[in-house]
């Protein structure tokens, strides 16, 4: 009965939704017909096991390897989701599975804050509750796009990101620090942005729990969490993230295991439910991307009636792929049995597989993919992951209240310092040394921690929980919060969380509390940042992603004017490697040391923005004058610096150019003459004995100085074409004339170091 009912449910709502298609390539007439000759070759057993994606261990042993190449070869599986394992293992497994699949095999993975979520070896970003607290949405964008190179290279093709559950209950179990906060717009940008980042290199996205598992206090792993709201409720609140990412392209989405009776006006997971599935999603919001369950093997999905196969059910509910089954082969023997009696069934099967096909094509696998091994630590792990990590850490950090001044931090004081929390705070009390004197107190009962401080005015209390998982609870201890009220009664307060927001809440009464900041995660970058901060190196830039009380609502975060700029900050926001700016300092003194100058001025500007003015030495070798920054300087042959050097670099890198190669090799007419085999090196480097200049002016010139009339004219005429000044023109064949010279001009006796302006009237010998 309840497939009947399903049937004539599905027959009465089918539609056209109105949405754009996320899924349609660049070229959907090439698309189309791959998809339709793809799935007219495939058996009906091979329609069905596209359905499929079983999740994969690389950590496992064998058997396991088994497993799965059993079920790509017997039951014809249209992709893999990959859990916990290492990057080298992974790939070697997903290219034997590749070569076994007819079909290429859709690989993806759950990575929320990048592959690191399941893979070892690998660096991990910020979790969506510290990027929730960054204003600036282009960061998010940035990692976004950095989380899919990583997949690409792993020959991952879906990302089962972004999580657009708005967490707005403090106990959630499972979602919590994986959403990105509990306003609804904020979510739905930051969702946004991430998402796109993804879409930036080429890799799918998966917007989750659809309707919305933030305000829920169970987990969908262990039961079926119930959400209470009525639908208008719902609407306004937790379905706008989703509505937003499906209208600017979301790939796909995954349906939770939920009680929303509001929407399902039954008992059933709403994964299960064709209201929710296909009459809300797809045809009231018009998404047109795949819908994806949540993981079939959890304890939330399992349907009212027991002797209902899962699989089946989800399939008529709408969903396209059927995600972590608890038994594929009983799944594909079900849905093969409906197919035969029910033509909704057929009607479902074959939409949902072509969709599937679809989705394959666009993210490339109408050709048989192979991950390329080596080097893939290298791939994984970049500098330009580190330096969006401190960028990232460094705009999220929030300052909620300043009482008294008390930061930034006074020099002059010492600050005793108390460590809450089972994890490390090594980085932060040493970078706290670096400002100001601190003296360690370690907690004991209330009175013996109070006697200890009896010495200092001021202290700092920094809590820190293990980094390792999003998931570990956040929460103080009854004894924690009971000594930081006792120090807060008695001395002035600085109290820095390095986890999120949520203990605050359990704290209460925060007015006897002078300083508050969250810094997020406790990770050795994040203590480094932080402690800097305190002391006004850099600006707070972050707002509470959640809120904690009616004083500190979301979107709180205060600041002060910083003593120092946080000038890394500022340098990696331009694109630049503040470690390998810093190299400059280095390479100047070098080159002053080798007298190759008496001194310099750089100057690194991107965007119309100064990113570094340094000044080095003296104006003369007699070291009379040094160089300051409001030093002018006659700039000259700037077009080697911005022309000829770039061409050649990049044709170096090409390979279509051998900087040890003669001139004459690229000049013909110096064939002959003393400068033929002069390498290209040499004089770019200033080693090739060239004269320094030659005084070309002095031939057009009388004893007296003056120009002769000859050679220039006021006006610009046919023989007089060559500017030299203002209402004053060269004769045109005096470019003649220059080259000659240059051509004929001595080289010097000895070889060393010697700046040359010379050059052709027409080409640039440096």
């Amino acid at each position: 009965m309840r497939i009947l009912f399903t049937f004539f449910v599905l027959l009465g709502t089918l539609s056209l939704a109105q949405q754009p298609d996320p899924l349609l390539s660049v070229n959907p007439n090439l698309q189309q017909k791959w998809v339709d000759s793809v799935y007219q070759s495939l058996s009906l057993d091979q329609k069905i096991g596209q359905l499929f994606t079983p999740m994969v261990f690389s950590k496992n042993d064998d058997d396991h390897f088994d497993e799965i190449k059993n079920l790509i070869e017997k039951y014809h599986i249209g992709g893999i989701i990959f859990s916990l394992g290492g990057p080298v293992k992974q790939s070697q497994w997903l290219n034997e599975f590749q070569s076994l699949s007819k079909v290429p095999l859709m690989v993806s993975m759950d990575a929320e804050w990048g592959v690191a979520m399941r893979l070892d070896s690998v660096v991990a970003f910020p979790w969506s509750m510290t990027l929730g607290a960054i204003k600036d949405n282009d960061i998010v964008r940035k990692i976004g796009q950095r989380m899919g190179e990583q997949e690409k290279v792993l020959g991952v093709h879906m990302s089962y990101a972004p999580v657009l559950d708005i967490n707005t209950n403090p106990q959630n179990p499972i979602i919590g620090n994986r959403s990105f906060g509990e306003d609804p717009e904020r979510v739905a940008e930051k969702g946004v942005a991430l998402m796109r980042g993804h879409h930036d290199v080429g890799i799918l996205t998966s917007g989750k729990h659809f309707p919305g598992h933030g305000d829920t206090a169970n987990d969908s792993h262990k039961t079926l969490p119930t959400v209470g709201f009525d639908r208008s409720r719902l609407q306004k609140i937790e379905l706008l993230p989703f509505k937003k990412a499906i209208e600017q392209g979301l790939s796909s989405v995954m349906t939770a295991h939920l009680n929303v009776p509001a929407l399902t006006l039954s008992k059933d997971p709403t994964s299960l439910s064709n209201r929710v599935v296909t009459e809300l999603l797809k045809q009231q919001i018009g998404f047109n991307g795949l819908a994806v369950t949540d993981a079939l093997n959890m304890k939330g999905a399992e349907p009212v009636d027991s002797q209902t196969n899962m699989d089946l059910l989800a399939l008529l509910a709408g969903n396209d792929v059927l995600l972590i089954s608890k038994d594929i082969p009983l799944g594909v023997e079900k849905i093969k049995k409906a197919y035969g009696k029910l033509p909704i069934v057929r009607v479902r099967v074959e939409e949902s597989v072509k969709k599937i096909l679809k989705a394959k094509y666009k993210a490339g696998l109408s050709q048989k993919p192979r991950v390329d091994i080596q080097n893939l630590s290298q791939a994984l792990n970049t500098r330009k992951d580190s330096l969006l990590i401190e960028e990232a850490y460094a705009k999220s950090i929030t300052l909620l209240k300043n009482d008294k001044q008390l930061l930034p931090l006074n020099p002059q004081n010492t600050y005793a310092h108390i460590k809450l929390g089972d994890d490390d705070s090594g980085t932060f009390e040493t970078r706290l040394r670096d400002f100001i004197k601190v003296k360690s107190i370690k907690p004991l009962s209330i009175e013996e921690t109070l006697t200890a401080l009896k010495a200092y005015k001021k202290v700092i209390i920094s809590y820190h929980r293990a980094n390792r998982s999003p998931f570990l609870s956040p929460d103080f201890s009854k004894k924690e919060m009971e000594l930081i009220q006792a120090i807060a009664r008695k001395h002035e307060l600085v109290l820095n969380l390095f986890v999120n927001p949520y203990p605050l809440i359990d704290l209460g009464d925060l007015s006897s509390i002078e300083a508050l900041m969250v810094s997020y995660q406790n990770s050795p970058i994040c203590q480094k940042l932080s402690a800097g901060l305190m002391n006004g190196h850099g600006s707070f830039m972050g707002s509470l992603p959640v809120g904690i009380s009616e004083t500190f609502p979301a979107g709180t975060g205060i600041d002060f004017e910083p003593i120092v700029e946080n000038k890394r900050i500022r340098w990696i926001e331009k694109g630049f490697d503040p470690d390998r700016l810093a190299e400059i300092d280095q390479f100047a003194e070098q080159v002053i040391d080798s007298a190759m100058t008496p001194g310099m001025q750089i100057l690194v500007a991107k965007t119309g923005e100064i990113v570094y003015h340094k000044s080095f030495g003296h104006h003369t070798y007699d070291r009379k004058i040094r160089v300051e920054n409001h030093h002018l300087y006659d700039l000259a042959s700037l077009t080697k610096i911005t022309a000829t050097l770039p061409l050649i670099m990049r044709e170096v890198d090409l390979n279509n150019f051998d900087l040890e190669s003669p001139l004459q090799d690229f000049m013909p007419e110096l064939k002959d003459s003393n400068k033929a085999n002069l390498s290209v090196k040499d004089v770019l480097s200033h080693y090739a004995r060239l004269s320094p200049w030659i005084p070309f002016y002095n031939e057009t010139l009388d004893e007296n100085a003056r120009q002769l009339r000859k050679f220039y004219r006021n006006r610009n005429k046919n023989r007089f074409g060559i500017p030299v000044a203002n209402e004053l023109y060269l004769k045109t064949n005096f470019t003649k004339k220059i080259n000659k010279q240059v051509m004929d001009s001595p080289l010097l006796d000895s070889l060393y170091y010697r700046y040359s302006s010379l050059k052709k009237a027409s080409k640039s010998l440096q």
